[in-house]
């Protein structure tokens, strides 16, 4: 695990979030700190990870995005609400072994709007785990953006609970927000951690909606 520095100097909360970058992902972190304008998107300063020689980065090659959210939202959770002011957005690059390279930029409003949902998963998480589906049902609404059956669902995730075992922890992954016909969906991903079987967790989310309803849930071997 290794820490490049492109001559910028770090603050403590800097060095301790590229510090947990590297325990997560392993491999190389090479940061800088950028300034780009367009009249697109108007003018961005960004603080870039660049992280190469990770395991992750053949793992996930089919999946970019969630390699790039989970490497800027850990840097970015890390820093003092004083510290965000700095940047308008944390920018993730990733450098593969046969030169390609892949880079996604996340403004601090949007990090920080995961921020804030974050609680919502640790909610759902801590049901499942207390194996309260009633209540789980309750936050569910198959109505609106995103159509199915809800009690199909329930029963499915359910009917699986005692072949995963009891869960230990949940180790969020990486997040997308994306479009469903005219609306927004926030789709976060994450792995539970269980005592017999381990699953992939994606929970979709309205990023607008001011309550803890669910959009909708994925589970995934």
């Amino acid at each position: 695990m290794t820490l490049f520095s492109c001559g910028s100097m770090l603050t403590e909360n800097e060095s301790k979030a590229i510090d947990e970058v590297l325990d997560f992902f392993g491999g190389f972190c090479k940061y800088s700190i950028g300034a780009s304008a367009s009249t697109e998107d108007g003018s961005k300063k960004y603080f870039e990870l660049e992280l190469s020689q990770s395991k992750a980065l053949e793992k996930y090659k089919n999946s970019k995005e969630i390699v790039t959210s989970k490497l800027c939202y850990i840097f970015f959770n890390k820093l003092s609400d004083e510290e965000k002011q700095n940047y308008t957005h944390i920018r993730g690059t990733l450098l593969y072994d046969n030169g390609e390279k892949f880079s996604h930029d996340y403004s601090i409003k949007e990090l920080e709007l995961v921020k804030n949902k974050i609680p919502i998963v640790d909610k759902v998480v801590a049901l499942i785990k207390n194996k309260n589906f009633k209540e789980l049902k309750g936050m569910l609404n198959d109505q609106s953006t995103l159509r199915y059956d809800k009690n199909e669902l329930l029963t499915n995730i359910e009917k699986l609970d005692p072949e995963f075992g009891n869960v230990t922890e949940y180790r969020l992954f990486g997040f997308r927000l994306s479009n469903a016909g005219n609306n927004q969906v926030l789709k976060i991903y994450g792995v539970v951690l269980r005592d017999k079987s381990n699953h992939e967790l994606s929970i979709y989310l309205d990023p607008n909606a001011k309550n803890d309803e669910i959009l909708k849930l994925d589970y995934q071997l």
